[in-house]
């Protein structure tokens, strides 16, 4: 104990103490976000009490028949003498047609509202259902204290639930979740074997089938970078995540860094007939590569189902979010999802990339079998009605790829690609060649008709509300 605090002059308690300060400001943080989702409820819980008071003010005046302006004008019809009957008249019929046209707008206002604020409460509902909580929010504290959790027995734990293989813990991970709730899970190590695409062990745990190690310099790099841009550009980033293949699962130590990002500029910037840039992108250096669609662009391609992104919903890495966006953007993706808009668009893509790095040549970039690969396996499962498709790679192949050989060969690669072996030339590998060269026909004759777009009215409302909050 006394060296601990001979060690520099006591540089070990003042690390600790920093690293403890630090952890105390992300839990406000969090604590913060959870107070902002909880506001955000009440606000609703308000506005539908409000339309229900006003609903049955309105009900119990209907149901009476009359308005005090109607009353009065049926009275002086009543009392009316002879010669002022035209008067009298014509003063009733005017009243009569005012209160009937209040009345339909009333109605009108009502019905839209109840609409509205049903669509709504069901929408958070869902969402907030199907969250999901084990996204991270990388800290440098939290890091640290993963590394230096003591290791577990190596023993195989059938228990756990973690995708296709058997997994062991390997420590407590500490993650903290965009909704505010600080949580333990296991983090895992894979074992060696056919199902080996997990790769080293994790820091965190993403979810359960799947993971991924953050460099915590970089997670504050972009969180740098991300409010330069704002400033610069007078926006307010929505959501931040990692694409390309540190968010597909199988990056190598030298993987570039792919942020991808929405954001909203304040309500004057709509307000002009010029057309203005829609997006925003900022090469860092080589190994960062920053981008986003503004909010009007981001909406258009969701009409269209833009499977990146829908995919960049799923990332397992989450770089900024606001809570409220978050749950109503999720919610309105789910309406706009379009199979076929997507089973195109990967199979589009398989195509071009076969085409470009595979096709008719003896030596082969082997890492360009991964980029042709990951939208054939889209493909199918979309072809198998599972839903959107995930980010992980290994996702894919676990619930996919049926054929043995093919599935060897493939681990063989993504293995190589994330120990850093390189992978820009080689010979060709008989058994994906194959497999691609009898998957795009049949995948080809199974793309349907061509789709007519979703109406645009619940986009329109949901880039209203967020355009006049910006």
């Amino acid at each position: 104990m006394k060296n601990l605090f001979r060690d520099e002059g006591g540089s070990v308690l003042l690390e600790l103490k920093e690293r403890i300060a630090s952890a105390v400001k992300q839990i406000e943080q969090l604590k913060q976000i959870g107070k902002t989702i909880n506001e955000e409820k009440a606000r609703r819980a308000r506005l539908t009490a409000e339309f229900q008071k006003k609903a049955g003010a309105f009900l119990g005046e209907r149901k009476a028949g009359s308005t005090a302006e109607l009353d009065h004008a049926l009275r002086a019809f009543e009392e009316a003498r002879p010669d002022q009957l035209k008067v009298v008249l014509r003063q009733l019929a005017q009243v009569v047609r005012s209160f009937g046209a209040r009345v339909r707008s009333s109605i009108k206002e009502e019905s839209e509202l109840f609409e509205k604020t049903k669509g709504e409460l069901e929408a958070l509902q869902t969402q907030i259902k199907n969250l999901d909580f084990n996204r991270v929010i990388v800290s440098p504290l939290l890091d640290e204290l993963n590394k230096r959790l003591p290791e577990s027995s190596s023993s195989r734990t059938p228990g756990f639930e973690s995708g296709d293989c058997g997994a062991n813990p390997r420590s407590g991970a500490i993650l903290t979740s965009p909704v505010g709730v600080i949580e333990t899970r296991p983090a895992y190590t894979r074992e060696s074997g056919e199902h080996n695409l997990h790769g080293r062990p994790l820091s965190f745990t993403i979810n359960k089938k799947g993971g991924k190690t953050m460099n915590n310099d970089v997670f504050q790099r972009v969180q740098v970078e991300l409010a330069k841009l704002e400033a610069e550009h007078h926006v307010r980033v929505l959501y931040a995540c990692e694409s390309g293949s540190r968010a597909w699962g199988f990056a190598s130590r030298d993987s570039d860094y792919d942020v991808r990002f929405l954001y909203v500029h304040d309500r004057d910037w709509y307000l002009s007939i010029e057309d203005r840039r829609d997006v925003i992108e900022a090469q860092i250096h080589d190994s960062l590569d920053i981008s986003g669609w503004e909010l009007r662009k981001t909406l258009r391609l969701l009409r269209k189902s833009n499977p990146p992104l829908l995919e960049w919903l799923k990332s397992p890495v989450v770089y900024r979010h606001d809570p409220v966006f978050a749950i109503e953007f999720g919610a309105i993706a789910s309406q706009f999802y379009s199979p076929r808009r997507c089973f195109a668009h990967y199979l589009h893509m398989a195509f071009g990339n076969w085409r470009d790095y595979l096709c008719g040549r003896k030596q082969v970039s082997l890492k360009k079998y991964l980029y042709v690969f990951r939208p054939l396996l889209a493909c199918r499962w979309i072809e198998r009605g599972i839903g959107p498709v995930p980010m992980l790679f290994d996702e894919l192949v676990a619930q996919v790829l049926d054929e043995p050989e093919v599935r060897e060969a493939i681990a063989e690669l993504v293995a190589r690609k994330r120990a850093g072996d390189e992978l820009d030339s080689a010979p060709r590998v008989e058994a994906l060649d194959r497999f691609i060269k009898t998957e795009l026909p049949r995948l080809e004759s199974l793309i349907p008709a061509e789709e007519v777009l979703p109406r645009i009215e619940p986009l329109n409302r949901f880039f209203q509300e967020h355009c006049l909050a910006a």
